[in-house]
Formats: C-alpha cells, sequence, structure tokens
C-alpha cells in the first residue's frame, strides 16, 4: 500500500469514528460513516486491481471526498471559535471590508480568479508532474498533498465554522462583478 492511500483511509477512519462521538444527528452519521467506509474501500480496491496510471490519480478523488465530507458535521456555527478567528483576522491583516478598496482592480480581478480555479492546483501539480516525465513519484507527490489537505480538514469534524465571506460585510470595492461570481462558487468550489 503506497502512504497516498494509506493516509486518506487513516482520515476516513478517524471520520467515521468521530461523528460517533460528536453531537451529530443520526442520519449524518450514517452519511459519515458510508461514506467514510464506501471510500475506504474504493481506496483498498482501487490500489489492489487498478493499473498504476488510474492508481496515480485516484488520490485526487478522495482528497475531494475529505474536503466535502466534514462538511456534514455542521448542525450550527461554533459561534466563539469564529469570533477568535475573526478576532486575529482583524488584527493581523485589519478591516475585512477595506483591506483590499485601495489595491488596483486588474489585480483583484486576479486574484478572484485565481480562487476560482484554485481546486484545478492538486490534479494540475500532478499534472505537470506527469507530463514532465516523473509520474513515477505519484506516491511521494499525493503523500504531501493528502497529509497536508486532510491534516487541514481534521478539525473541521470538531469546530463547525462558516467562512470568512459568509460572515464579513462584502468588501468596498469599485467593481466586484468577478468576486460576486467567486463567491457564488466558493460553496461549491473546494
Amino acid at each position: 500500500m503506497r502512504t497516498s492511500e494509506a493516509i486518506p483511509i487513516a482520515y476516513f477512519v478517524y471520520l467515521a469514528v468521530v461523528c460517533w462521538l460528536r453531537p451529530v444527528s443520526i442520519r449524518r452519521r450514517i452519511e459519515i460513516s458510508g461514506v467514510s467506509l464506501a471510500t475506504i474501500a474504493g481506496i483498498l480496491l482501487v490500489a489492489r486491481i487498478a493499473p498504476p496510471s488510474i492508481r496515480d490519480w485516484a488520490p485526487a478523488v478522495s482528497i475531494l471526498i475529505g474536503y466535502f465530507l466534514p462538511g456534514r458535521f455542521f448542525e450550527r456555527p461554533s459561534v466563539a471559535v469564529e469570533q477568535w478567528l475573526a478576532s486575529w483576522d482583524r488584527r493581523l491583516l485589519g478591516d475585512p471590508t477595506t483591506r483590499f478598496a485601495s489595491w488596483p482592480r486588474p489585480l483583484l480581478v486576479y486574484l478572484d480568479v485565481v480562487y476560482m480555479g484554485c481546486f484545478l492546483m492538486l490534479p494540475g501539480g500532478f499534472a505537470a508532474l506527469a507530463w514532465t516525465g516523473h509520474a513515477a513519484a505519484a506516491d511521494h507527490y499525493w503523500t504531501l498533498v493528502a497529509g497536508a489537505d486532510l491534516a487541514a480538514f481534521l478539525s473541521l469534524a470538531i469546530f463547525q465554522t462558516r467562512p470568512p465571506w459568509a460572515l464579513e460585510q462584502p468588501p468596498a470595492q469599485a467593481d466586484g462583478t468577478v468576486h460576486r461570481a467567486a463567491l457564488l462558487l466558493a460553496p461549491i468550489v473546494p
């Protein structure tokens, strides 16, 4: 078994266990457990029978599932944690509604477009690796990516917080058309 397969398996075992320890509805516990077990079975099946070309890309799927599944834990926000995080944002970055108001509009549009396409970076990174003849490094690449991503998602099973864009006032911008489009995609784009 590759390390890049073992990490997601450990992550989904964690979610399947934690959902029974947290105050989550029975329906959601069954969903989280079922998706976790199905994903683990899929990882094991791919590891056992899939050709290397499929196996090399498979971690992208488990990371995507691992991104969305903790959302099933969300029943009500941890308001105290949200306030604590927002206070750190303000302390470090200033007022969220005006922090980017003086930035050039083309730069803001560029950053919003990049944000909307950020979900392509993980498979894009491996595609670049494979395209340059280094597909043999798939396990190393996906181990680093899965380890970082899934570790970041671990706390979402414990602390339910809404994203900053859902809590803050809209930013002051000359024209926020692209920004509004990015926010429309934010709930569905990892």
